[in-house]
């Protein structure tokens, strides 16, 4: 949070984005299921974040609690579950964000890897509905560049699949990617 501030302060137009996987692998996040992450997470002066597979650690409805705590949106546009109405709902806040530095608007589009259920329990993906992360990025691309100047997809696919995207997909100015753990 320190470092963050202190670049806003020599900066003007910062983003921070984040890419996924932020309630696993402390003790904290365990007992209280992720929960405490997002309060700390909110004195970063995060932009947007993407869920990634292990936001799903606790079970899917814990998103609920997460986007609740968040002062940033949560996105995720290939992530679904069905409603009471029996229609797919989001899962996240948004498929995307647009966010105005000066006279250039950015848009941010979330994607998760659809492998989430393959790294998740049967608990905590049932009723959700993954489609391919690259599908969910040329849908939106043509409706996100209408209104910005530059096109960021926020992703926790991995950075082979970060590698395809960037290849496959037109449109796609800067890919922030979470997942691999690939420096």
């Amino acid at each position: 949070a320190a470092y963050f501030k202190r670049i806003r302060s020599q900066e003007d137009h910062v983003l921070i984005l984040n890419a996924g996987d932020m309630v696993m692998g402390t003790p904290v996040s365990s007992i209280f299921k992720g929960a405490p992450i997002f309060y700390v997470l909110n004195h970063w002066g995060i932009d947007a974040g993407v869920i990634g597979n292990h936001e799903f650690d606790y079970g899917w409805k814990r998103i609920e609690e997460f986007k609740r705590i968040a002062n940033f949106p949560l996105l995720c546009s290939n992530a679904f579950v069905m409603g009471s109405d029996g229609t797919m709902k989001k899962l996240c806040d948004a498929d995307y964000r647009i966010l105005t530095f000066g006279q250039l608007r950015v848009g941010v589009i979330g994607v998760v890897t659809e492998d989430t259920p393959r790294m998740a329990t049967a608990f905590a993906v049932k009723d959700v509905r993954f489609t391919p992360s690259v599908n969910a990025l040329k849908r939106l691309i043509p409706e996100v560049s209408k209104q910005c100047d530059v096109i960021v997809a926020l992703t926790h696919i991995g950075f082979d699949n970060d590698k395809k995207v960037a290849q496959q997909i037109e449109g796609i100015n800067l890919i922030v990617g979470g997942h691999s753990h690939t420096k």
